[in-house]
């Protein structure tokens, strides 16, 4: 699948990849309208990252949730979606 190839390729190139991480912070200069780093939740327990080159924040949609859909989509209220059950926008 497309997310193999994308996953071994980021590892190649020294992406620093997080799973099952919980951004909860992002740290920021607001003068300069840059992210300077995370601070993060992994396994019960604070992780700090300092961005080097960028910060990607992948998370997952609300597409399995019509109510979610009605009110952050105004033109897809009530659109029939095909999206996972699952994805709900939980946090």
């Amino acid at each position: 699948m497309h997310i193999d190839v994308l996953f071994q390729n980021a590892k190649k190139i020294g992406v620093d990849i997080k799973l099952n991480t919980k951004v909860v912070e992002l740290i920021t200069n607001t003068e300069a309208n840059e992210v300077l780093g995370v601070k993060a939740e992994s396994k019960g327990k604070p992780l700090y990252v300092r961005a080097t080159k960028g910060v990607v924040i992948a998370t997952g949609g609300f597409c399995g949730d019509v109510n979610m859909i009605d009110k952050f989509i105004l033109d897809s209220r009530g659109a029939l979606t095909f999206a996972s059950a699952n994805s709900e926008g939980q946090a």
